[in-house]
Order: structure tokens, then C-alpha cells, then sequence
């Protein structure tokens, strides 16, 4: 975590999840079988389907199929992007994870819990971050959605920023395919916080 340095009254937060670290571990484990996951509404998983209407005023797109492996288009990052983090907002907001966990990827959900993920984001909480600016903004990605392989899965990565006021909202986020659906499996944030 990076905070900001002498009186200044907001300050930087990073944090990163890095989700794959955990594939690293368990790299002859299937990922996507359903089979042992339980949902109920409180943690049914957000996922971005081929049939799902986008969250926001997003222009229409078609959304792309994550098993074949090819990269989300422009408009189909900014909702992902959009919508993963007001979900994570969303979780720092009522210091709750439940919902945000059942968003996230199998393989994640194996190595970790909702009380798990919000004491490795208490510092979000405690300097209450709020990225809830972003709603109506677009992000600025300062790369391309790309597709990149990292211990032999291929990983949806976003990254880029939104011009939040005191500081820009920066993001990298890599989701991995679930059927035809990209689930988030890594997040790295750097948002204004309040000390």
C-alpha cells in the first residue's frame, strides 16, 4: 500500500490482488468447474454474458465470448472496467465483500472469502476511498484491451484511468474466461484517500 507523504490531507492507495499468484500454486487444478460452487442471491456471481445488457449508457456492442480467447472491444472494456469497479466501490462503501466475492473468479473464490478480501482491503475502507465519481465518466485505457497470457492462461487485461478529481483513478485489471464470460481474477487501484 502507498499512502501520501506529510499534511496532505488525501493521499494515494494501491493495492493489489493479484489473483494469478494464486494460479502460480495451483496450476494443475481445473479452474471453471461449477460443480463444487453454491450460490444464493446474496453472492450470485456478476458475469459479462453474451446476453446481459450493459450496466450503464454504454453504446450497444455485442459482447465477445470469452472462451475463445479474443479481447473485449472498446465498449465492451468500459463496462466491464466500469462495472468491476462500482462493484469494489460498492464493497468499500458498506465494508461488506460478500457481493464483490461473488463476483470474482472460481479460482479466486477457492483461495479467499468475503472477510478475507475486506481485511486485505481495510485500508480502502479506513481511508474511505470513493471511486463513485467514475460512474459517469470513461476511462482513458492507457493500453489497449489486450489478451496476455500468464501461467499459461490467457487473461483479459484492462488498463487505464479516469479523471477523478484531486487525483485520476488508475486501474489494471485482469479477468479470466468462465465459459463464455470474463471473471475478474487480479485488481491493482490507486484512488485519492482521506486520512
Amino acid at each position: 500500500m502507498i499512502f501520501g507523504k506529510g499534511n496532505i490531507s488525501s493521499g494515494f492507495i494501491a493495492y493489489t490482488i493479484v489473483g494469478l499468484f494464486v494460479l502460480g500454486c495451483n496450476c494443475n487444478k481445473q479452474f471453471g468447474s461449477v460443480s463444487n460452487i453454491s450460490t444464493t442471491p446474496s453472492n450470485t456471481p456478476k458475469t459479462f454474458s453474451n446476453t446481459e445488457t450493459p450496466t450503464t449508457t454504454t453504446p450497444t456492442y455485442t459482447k465477445s465470448d470469452a472462451s475463445k480467447g479474443v479481447a473485449a472491444s472498446e465498449a465492451e472494456s468500459q463496462d466491464i472496467a466500469k462495472t468491476t469497479l462500482l462493484d469494489f466501490n460498492d464493497a468499500i462503501q458498506s465494508a461488506d465483500f460478500t457481493t464483490f466475492y461473488g463476483n470474482v473468479a472460481k479460482a479466486w473464490q477457492k483461495q479467499t472469502s468475503p472477510d478475507k478480501m475486506k481485511a486485505l482491503f481495510q485500508a480502502f475502507i479506513d481511508g474511505r476511498a470513493n471511486m463513485s465519481q467514475i460512474k459517469s465518466l470513461d476511462a482513458k485505457f492507457t493500453t489497449p484491451p489486450s489478451i496476455e497470457t500468464t501461467i499459461g492462461l490467457k487473461t483479459l487485461v484492462l488498463r487505464g484511468e479516469y479523471a477523478t478529481t484531486s487525483i485520476p483513478t488508475t486501474f489494471e485489471l485482469k479477468y479470466v474466461a468462465e465459459g463464455k464470460d470474463w471473471k475478474l481474477i487480479a485488481i491493482k487501484v490507486y484512488t485519492a484517500i482521506k486520512k
